[in-house]
């Protein structure tokens, strides 16, 4: 072979390593170990004294000690290497041997707010608001408790013209172009007009009826009185909303006009007596609307009380044609 010496070389050669010079060899033969190997029999390195063996245990060098605890150590981790290289291994064709899995399906999240599955989170839009609740029924033009109110500080014609003021004002409330239109809006389109009407009153009755009789609104003498206001302004209400188009000059309204305090009397309980002239007015005749009285006198009793600075009426009022 190219990388030995020949035999000439090789018969005169000692057992150490000798190197041939870079600049004698070319190719890949630059800097290679030439090794010379000792052609000695065995049986003449005995005899020459060149193989000693130990006599004993003890002359075992330390050093071979170590190199054959260092081989066990070695063997070791090797051998857990190998283990640990065999379960990678084993792992991996066992994955490979599976059936490929179905990518996830994402579902709808129950949560609204909630990411789906494979979709990045997006950050909230600022000044961004929940939808509002829809609103409730309304009436328009419906007036508070505390403004319908009657001053006490008054004369007692003031004061009776200001209850039949309010007494009017009651019927009209709710007859209006707005609630009229209102009526075709959202749910309101699925209701009758009666029904619609029966909607409009649960809002404004217990204003004027608070109003007007304060604490006697729950009092049983005062029911039938109460239901005949509220049956009023139903009929009042129907009638408004019926009479807007080209059938009528103008929708149909009813008022209680004042005209007179005929005498207002005191009682024994402090309270005071009042009988009120009043003459009913309505526009029947640019509608469609029959028999609607107008120009219609009564004569109008109501007992009143003094209560904490407002007036209250404490016993059913009474309506008697002149």
């Amino acid at each position: 072979m190219d990388n030995f010496p020949n035999n000439k070389d090789t018969d005169q050669a000692t057992d150490t390593e000798q190197v041939r010079p870079s600049t004698e060899l070319s190719g890949p033969m630059q800097e290679n170990v030439v090794r010379v190997y000792d052609k000695t029999t065995l049986d003449a390195a005995y005899y020459d004294d060149k193989i000693k063996t130990p006599k004993t245990a003890a002359e075992l060098s330390p050093d071979k000690k170590s190199k054959k605890g260092l081989f066990i150590k070695l063997g070791a981790t090797a051998a857990s290497l190998l283990v640990a290289a065999s379960a990678v291994f084993v792992g991996v064709s066992s994955a490979n041997n599976e059936a490929p899995k179905s990518e996830p399906v994402a579902e709808a999240p129950a949560d609204p707010f909630e990411v789906p599955f494979g979709e990045e989170p997006v950050a909230p839009v600022e000044n961004e608001t929940t939808p509002e609740e829809p609103a409730g029924f309304e009436v328009f033009g419906l007036p508070t408790v505390a403004e319908l109110e009657v001053n006490a500080e008054q004369t007692d014609e003031e004061i009776a013209q200001d209850l039949i003021s309010v007494i009017s004002q009651w019927g009209m409330t709710g007859a209006n172009r707005e609630m009229m239109e209102y009526q075709t809006e959202g749910d309101n389109g699925y209701l009758g007009l009666s029904e619609f009407v029966a909607k409009v009153g649960e809002q404004v009755n217990p204003v004027f009826e608070e109003a007007l009789y304060g604490e006697n609104v729950s009092n049983p003498e005062f029911q039938e009185a109460i239901s005949q206001d509220q049956k009023q302004h139903a009929e009042i209400l129907a009638a408004n909303y019926q009479t807007y188009g080209t059938q009528n000059e103008e929708p149909y309204f009813q008022k209680l006009n004042f005209t007179r305090l005929d005498g207002a009397y005191p009682n024994d309980d402090g309270s005071t007596t009042l009988f009120i002239g009043v003459v009913r007015e309505d526009n029947g005749d640019e509608n469609i609307v029959a028999g609607s009285g107008n120009g219609y006198e009564m004569e109008a009793t109501l007992v009143i009380n003094k209560i904490d600075g407002k007036v209250k009426i404490v016993q059913p009022p009474t309506y008697v044609a002149n």
